[in-house]
């Protein structure tokens, strides 16, 4: 694989909280349709009427626990800003959902509507090995078994991320509490192999690790990432030749940093942002820390197996068709897909609901354009706490639908 040396990258642009990547929806692409509150060209109804409960964040755990967990009525009806017609037809992605709230009962009853309503066909979640297998040999199935019966009972194709975590008889060192390394390597193969014989056939993709690129997301170092990795995408080919691996997510700030490492860009971003650019920017090539985060997703890229990447696309839209050639120059012919994507970053700019629906517009519009065959929109609902994309979801946290919802639901019902 080609290397490029001759460009920097301000490592702070990695803070994982708050994935400072300005750019926002203020650019100047400028979309055929417009949200509008009084548009009246249709009216969106049947998508989860009534009262629902438990209808915040998911916790994507197994507990069913919500971080909201009141009564939320009339979430569903009203005349919206979807338009009649094919005028906003998708030429190239089908959008799915990231993380839908299906971790119980009341949950599922939540989204099953919207499933439908929002014409959604692709859903992604997360898998803990912590959860699933706490005693060895003790598997607890009936939780992942209510998930993927779910989704596959109403049509969505499935997307499984497998927490790079253990139970505390299988973790080993580094541990930071969200990752952590394996104690036995025959462990980890049988709990991927009993998941890929207890469901065949109903795991579309799956995935080892979110955003490992970084240590925060994944503790271990790139030769572990591609070791636990390519576990998981030969066992996948002996037991479920037809799911598809996709590798872990790029983090939206690796994909700018990395840009500006190989010339693809000649900026970055700090904290503040403000704009590294010329002799700086070039200085910052030599720190060890910008070397060690390029050499570990180099390493990646070249050994592990996959036949899917990932990237997680927020934020600073006007750069999505950059970052997508660079990842396709670094790794010819492998398809692309975005398991997240969404925004805006609530860190960047005074944030609204109706500036969230028309940048919600100008980042479908953009993913059209860029050969990704599938995109999953970070939430359904919301997450409420203090991270940079907290606010990207179609409910908000007491369960009120938000204007993106329209918008959604104008592009999803006529692709």
């Amino acid at each position: 694989m080609k290397r490029f040396s001759s460009f920097g990258f301000i490592l702070s642009c990695l803070i994982i909280f708050s994935v400072l990547i300005p750019g926002g929806c203020s650019g100047e692409k400028k979309a055929q349709f417009k949200y509008s509150p009084n548009n009246t060209g249709g009216t969106s109804t049947g998508s989860g009427t009534g009262t629902s409960t438990g209808t915040g964040t998911s916790t994507d755990t197994d507990t069913g626990t919500s971080t909201n967990t009141g009564t939320s009525t009339g979430t569903g009806t009203g005349t919206g800003s979807t338009s009649t017609g094919g005028e906003y037809v998708l030429e190239n992605v089908e959008l799915g959902l990231s993380f839908p709230p299906i971790s119980d009962s009341a949950q599922r009853e939540f989204t099953r509507p919207h499933l439908e309503a929002l014409n959604v066909h692709y859903a992604r979640f997360s898998e803990d090995w912590s959860n699933r297998e706490p005693v060895k040999g003790q598997f607890k199935w009936e939780p992942l078994d209510a998930r993927i019966n779910f989704l596959r009972e109403n049509d969505v194709s499935v997307l499984i991320t497998i927490k790079p975590f253990a139970p505390d008889w299988a973790a080993a060192e580094p541990n930071n509490g969200r990752s952590c390394l394996f104690k036995d390597d025959a462990d980890f193969v049988n709990y991927i192999t009993e998941i890929l014989k207890r469901y065949p056939g109903k795991i579309d993709r799956i995935q080892f690790g979110n955003e490992w690129q970084l240590e925060y997301f994944f503790a271990g170092s790139a030769s572990d990432y591609v070791k636990y990795n390519n576990i998981v995408y030969d066992l996948v080919k002996e037991h479920s030749p037809d799911c598809e691996v996709v590798l872990g997510g790029f983090v939206i700030s690796s994909l700018n940093g990395l840009a500006a490492i190989r010339g693809y860009i000649d900026y970055c971003y700090n904290d503040n942002h403000e704009k590294i650019t010329g002799d700086e920017l070039a200085e910052l090539i030599s720190s060890p820390e910008v070397v060690a985060f390029a050499e570990r997703i180099y390493h990646v890229l070249d050994y592990a197996k996959f036949d899917v990447l990932d990237l997680h696309l927020y934020d600073d839209y006007l750069e999505w068709p950059t970052y997508v050639r660079m990842m396709r120059d670094l790794v010819p012919g492998k398809s692309i897909i975005a398991s997240e994507f969404g925004g805006p970053n609530i860190f960047i700019g005074p944030y609204d609901d109706e500036y969230q629906a028309e940048c919600l517009e100008q980042y479908i519009r953009t993913i059209d354009t860029l050969d990704i065959s599938e995109a999953y929109f970070f939430k359904l609902v919301e997450r409420g706490d203090g991270t940079a994309h907290a606010r990207s979801g179609l409910f908000s946290t007491d369960g009120a639908m938000k204007p993106a919802y329209h918008v959604f639901q104008a592009f999803s019902t006529n692709n």
